[in-house]
């Protein structure tokens, strides 16, 4: 009995760890592109929070100076070089460029108004609830849960300066977003910090805005 064989047919070893190869190749691109896509959106994320904050915490600024009778008191350097910014009875205390700090800029009620610069003193940032705990001496008691956060997790001021007098004040302030110091640098000679590290999927952004701001008239 004669029997018919059908001639087996396939891919060989060679054709196999071709596809396989190219395969690969392909997936890797894939891979180093949907990163790419998450880094370029995380990016842009930290730049908007960034851009955001800073913003708001000049609209606050402006809207509390145009609506009150009080000058407006930049503190000096305190214990915890904490600073602080006083409008009347308002306060926001912040630290530049310090990273071991809980808050970047706080703002809250103090239970009177004041009226020099030896009362406007910042709260203590590096506590969970800010308070004078930990301050110079001359520090002005918050309203109680008169506090809130103006900047994310990852924030900090680079500079925050209110100048002028009578009814017209000159507002800046620069605000940076990154988890290390080192991702930024100060060039000689300038005031403003600068990513330069950016690293992995780590991004550092960095906001600067200015603004005047006018006290209406009484």
């Amino acid at each position: 009995m004669n029997r018919l064989y059908k001639k087996q047919t396939g891919f060989t070893i060679m054709e196999l760890m071709i596809a396989i190869s190219v395969l690969s190749i392909i997936l890797m691109i894939s891979a180093y592109v949907l990163t790419g896509i998450g880094g370029l959106y995380s990016k842009g994320t930290n730049y908007s929070n960034v851009q955001n904050a800073s913003r708001n915490i000049i609209q606050d600024l402006s809207s509390d100076i145009q609506f009150s009778n009080s000058p407006v008191i930049q503190s000096a350097t305190s214990i915890n070089h904490d600073q602080a910014i006083c409008i009347g009875n308002i306060r926001y205390s912040y630290t530049i460029f310090n990273f071991s700090s809980v808050y970047a800029i706080w703002k809250d009620q103090m239970t009177y108004a004041a009226n020099s610069p030896s009362q406007c003193v910042s709260l203590n940032l590096n506590q969970a609830s800010p308070s004078c705990t930990g301050t110079s001496p001359g520090c002005i008691a918050s309203v109680p849960n008169s506090g809130e956060n103006l900047a994310g997790p990852n924030m900090r001021v680079g500079q925050l300066n209110v100048i002028g007098g009578f009814r017209i004040y000159s507002i800046s302030i620069e605000l940076i977003d990154g988890i290390d110091k080192n991702m930024f640098t100060k060039p000689p000679n300038s005031s403003l910090y600068y990513c330069s590290n950016q690293s992995g999927q780590q991004y550092c952004a960095v906001s600067i805005l200015s603004t005047v701001a006018a006290r209406r008239l009484d």
